[in-house]
């Protein structure tokens, strides 16, 4: 039979019928489904715990009564002297009670010690189960924990694996991640508490998931409550129902009830004292993960070649920097000419393209990049080159150091933002300088980095040419 229908014919509640089972008490056969079975012989068992226990029989004693180190009738007289002194004690009581209030006296003028002259010990209530933790906060906030450090695994592949740029992707990414989150830590999970019997989180929270034997979880036993975690607890990430399996767990929690995934697996969670310094632990590892969530989101934009650059490691970080900020169909090669990525991509006009010019040392690094905008009798609007400009200096930039000091050439881009289009500057940072440039006639600059042909103008003679150099060191 389930533990549903031995509960009913017991009359004992489930966590008390676990609870001698983690004792030892009694071991019910285990299905092919994962479940136990009470037969006759775990009822037998249980309605004599039940019998004795409320006879007021230890449960150490029990145990020595199942392992025939003690008997019986020996254990009956022992518990008959105890009932008497208690009988003796409670009768002392009543009479005590009964004294003082005979004697009328108010609890300002009551003389206790005319009355504590005798020990008076009343029997007290056994509970054998003890109740579950009720730290659902604790619960809910290493679950989270977990969860986002499966997320930052997920960005590191797709940031420094895959190159993807998450700071530009749509809300429907957030959520995808949050998702696929939730399936990695669907496999994650289960390892550590297999191996572990705690996770990151629930370390951190001093929780620490266990078998009613006291072992860790098997693998199928972890893999099936993390399952029930997701879905039960935290609804799959689904908008509102998600809310609302979150609302349903803490009710089971703030009233003291076994949550579903411990029972139904045979499993229960053991809990340390909650100390401040766990509350303190916690929010530095949070800081620390999502300090590391935007190292892993910038580094995404690293291009693949760092120290001195040949000429070809060079046009590759360009090709990739313009890929990332703008998928663009075209890549710079070592001559600096330009090609298309693949052949049939459909390509803006080479107009839009510039000349470059790859400078290189006597050992061969390029030392300066030169690059040339020029647009004759363009009818159409003319964009200042402030993306491209950032490219070429970050490309280059990644030349002057290592991976790590790369962070620091990024102040190339707060820079690069600042200049104003269509003039002549110059800036130097991240040990690289970059000067630009700018003629033309025959149209007119409107100060948001946009020439366009004046109404004046003749479209076949007017002539823009927009240069920038640059220059390590």
């Amino acid at each position: 039979m389930t533990i549903g229908e031995a509960e009913s014919r017991t009359g004992l509640d489930r966590a008390t019928i676990r609870y001698y089972e983690r004792e030892g008490l009694l071991s019910p056969r285990r299905m092919e489904n994962g479940y136990r079975d009470y037969g006759e012989q775990e009822m037998t068992a249980l309605l004599r715990i039940k019998l004795l226990r409320e006879l007021g029989i230890s449960l150490e004693d029990i145990r020595s009564l199942q392992q025939g180190t003690l008997a019986l009738p020996q254990t009956l007289a022992v518990r008959i002297e105890q009932l008497e002194r208690e009988i003796s004690a409670s009768t002392q009581a009543k009479e005590t009670c009964r004294a003082i209030r005979e004697e009328g006296v108010s609890y300002a003028a009551l003389d206790a010690e005319k009355y504590l002259n005798r020990e008076v010990r009343l029997p007290g209530t056994v509970h054998d189960a003890p109740p579950p933790p009720n730290c659902p906060w604790r619960r809910y906030l290493a679950r989270s924990f977990d969860w986002l450090l499966c997320e930052i695994a997920l960005m590191v592949i797709l940031a420094m694996g895959l190159h993807v740029n998450l700071i530009k992707q749509s809300p429907f990414l957030s959520l995808a991640l949050s998702l696929i989150a939730l399936g990695l830590m669907r496999w994650i999970e289960p390892l550590l508490l297999h191996w572990f019997g705690t996770t990151p989180g629930k370390a951190i929270f001093g929780l620490r998931v266990e078998r009613l034997d006291g072992g860790r979880p098997t693998w199928e036993e972890a893999r099936a409550r993390t399952g029930q975690v997701i879905w039960q607890g935290l609804g799959w990430h689904i908008p509102f129902y998600s809310w609302y399996r979150l609302y349903q767990s803490y009710q089971q929690h703030i009233h003291g009830e076994e949550m579903p995934w411990d029972w139904e697996n045979d499993l229960h969670l053991e809990a340390k004292p909650g100390a401040w310094w766990r509350g303190v632990v916690y929010l530095a590892a949070v800081g620390i993960s999502l300090a590391a969530m935007v190292l892993v989101i910038l580094s995404a934009a690293f291009p693949p070649h760092f120290g001195p650059l040949t000429p070809a490691e060079y046009a590759e970080n360009y090709s990739f920097l313009w890929n990332y900020y703008g998928n663009s169909p075209y890549q710079l090669d070592g001559q600096g000419k330009w090609n298309l990525r693949e052949e049939g991509t459909a390509v803006i006009s080479f107009s839009a393209l510039p000349a470059v010019t790859l400078e290189t040392d006597a050992a061969g690094y390029v030392c300066a990049v030169t690059a040339e905008w020029t647009y004759r009798g363009e009818e159409a609007l003319i964009f200042w080159p402030g993306q491209e400009l950032e490219n070429f200096t970050l490309a280059l930039a990644a030349g002057e150091g290592g991976w790590l000091s790369y962070f620091g050439r990024l102040e190339q881009v707060a820079a690069l933002s600042g200049m104003d289009s269509f003039s002549a500057a110059t800036i130097q940072a991240g040990g690289v300088t970059l000067t630009t440039e700018a003629t033309w006639s025959g149209y007119e600059a409107t100060g948001n980095g946009i020439l366009f042909l004046t109404d004046e103008s003749d479209p076949s003679a007017a002539f823009c040419q927009i240069t920038c150099t640059v220059e390590a060191g």
